[in-house]
């Protein structure tokens, strides 16, 4: 973040990913997800997003429901969301990164398919006006 303002680009935000997939687990093992989100927070990141294990699979809802407990900044979930899924997804974040649910089968690696698009925006702007 220091470099940041070097770079005269505060405006630009800054978002942590905690219990990252594909990472060490192992020695982050002992590491709760609050204990990962009190140092995202030390270190004044304006966001943090949690992941499931592997990429297409969505967080541990419990995992979201500490995240949102323990700190004021946006929480976004990072892999896992569907169609299926975002309803009880909705309320337990405030963004979400979606990747390979637009890609052909859902696999990180297809081509991009805007039908795939469209689906999950008509469910997501559908349950976000129902839960509100």
């Amino acid at each position: 973040l220091r470099r940041r303002k070097e770079l005269n680009a505060e405006h630009i935000k800054v978002f942590s990913d905690i219990k990252k997939k594909h990472c060490s687990h192992s020695l982050t093992m002992d590491l709760d997800i609050t204990d990962e989100i009190m140092q995202a927070e030390f270190f004044l990141v304006d966001g943090v997003i949690v992941t499931g294990r592997f990429t297409g699979r969505e967080p541990d809802k419990k995992d979201l429901v500490k995240a949102k407990k323990v700190t004021k900044l946006p929480v976004l979930i990072g892999s896992g969301m569907t169609p299926e899924n975002i309803k009880d997804y909705l309320p337990l974040a405030d963004g979400f990164i979606v990747g390979s649910y637009f890609r052909k089968n859902g696999k990180f690696l297809g081509k991009l398919e805007p039908e795939r698009l469209d689906k999950f925006m008509k469910v997501f702007l559908k349950e976000k006006k129902r839960q509100k």
